[in-house]
């Protein structure tokens, strides 16, 4: 319950990961409003879009991630875009969407499955 209070005192958020499943934290940065630099692992890399809802620094590279916070800390103007566009890229990620299309999926599958064994 303490998360969206924490986002919010933030202007960005840092995800310096070296490896990551899925990256939901990542996603409740983006929702709560916050520009994001994070490496590119994992589901990362299909959460976020370099220079569109985010930027990425590469691993294990202190300096690429440096820079990175660093252009973001001094242009509030990019820091914004992408925290908007990250606000906007969220939606794609709807549990009860995404769940509905996993489910559309299985029965498309079984559908084609029972059709096959006819």
């Amino acid at each position: 319950d303490a998360l969206p209070h924490v986002y919010h005192k933030a202007d960005i958020f840092v995800m310096p990961s070296l490896s990551e499943g899925f990256g939901t934290v990542a996603l409740e940065a983006m929702a709560a409003g916050l520009a994001v630099v994070a490496t590119r692992v994992g589901g990362l890399a299909d959460i976020i879009e370099d220079e569109k809802t985010g930027i990425f620094a590469e691993p294990r590279n202190s300096g690429d991630l440096f820079r990175a916070v660093l252009r973001l800390f001094k242009d509030k103007s990019l820091r914004v875009l992408l925290a908007e566009r990250a606000q906007k890229k969220v939606l794609d990620f709807d549990w009860k969407e995404s769940a509905k299309k996993v489910s559309d999926l299985y029965r498309a599958a079984v559908s084609s499955k029972i059709h096959a064994l006819r």
